[in-house]
């Protein structure tokens, strides 16, 4: 919450200078009233952070000359530590980039030089992010990628839209994946399949063992029905 707090005043500070930071009470009154911002802020979850990423990343492309120093530096760093938080964050980050860069040059004003300055905090933050998740997962499961697992959310998608189904059906047991004992268990919709604990993804013993044979399963579905 006080995060949000902080990244709101910011934003308050450039967009309206002259206003007093009392505006935040009401402001802060408002959003709690009409928007989920008071609920996301109090799960253990990133999901506020997208909002305030989107935030950050504005700030740093268009206001950063009413910043200081020291919070550029900040907003760079909580810029990183968000997109770190969530693995589609990363790809938001990635997709707005060339959108704000392209904004800040077009809107100015500024020199081209300047442009490239602002844009620097903006293209560190996703670089750090990502040096960030390729080391952890690097280090904790000597995979140097900055989602090691996440095709086993692919598979999921890939199964339930049909394709994937049929592939398992088709070639199992003789190919002998992982999930071929638990077929005829497989629940209706793919939330559970990814996250019930007597679902067959964990039964068949987890995100990390069915990731070394999504990679497998989802080029056959593919192939098999590309339309």
């Amino acid at each position: 919450a006080l995060l949000a707090a902080y990244t709101l005043h910011l934003l308050r500070r450039a967009l309206l200078p002259s206003v007093s930071a009392w505006w935040l009470v009401p402001l802060a009154g408002a959003l709690a009233l009409v928007t989920a911002l008071p609920w996301l802020a109090s799960e253990l979850l990133p999901d506020l952070f997208t909002s305030l990423l989107v935030l950050t990343l504005g700030l740093l492309g268009f206001a950063a000359a009413s910043l200081s120093q020291r919070e550029r530096i900040w907003l760079t760093g909580f810029s990183a530590f968000m997109i770190a938080t969530h693995q589609s964050h990363l790809l938001l980050a990635l997709l707005l980039l060339p959108g704000l860069l392209a904004l800040r040059w077009w809107l100015g004003p500024g020199t081209l030089r300047e442009v490239r300055r602002d844009a620097g905090p903006l293209l560190a933050a996703s670089l750090l992010a990502c040096i960030a998740l390729i080391g952890v997962n690097l280090i904790a499961y000597h995979r140097a990628s900055v989602a090691p697992f996440s095709n086993v959310f692919s598979l999921a998608r890939v199964i339930y839209d049909g394709p994937g189904m049929r592939v398992l059906r088709r070639d199992c047991p003789r190919a002998g994946w992982r999930l071929c004992p638990y077929l005829d268990q497989f629940p209706a919709i793919a939330d559970d399949f990814l996250w019930r604990e007597d679902g067959p993804l964990i039964r068949a013993g987890g995100a990390k063992a069915v990731s070394t044979e999504a990679n497998a399963i989802m080029p056959l579905a593919l192939a098999a029905e590309p339309g």
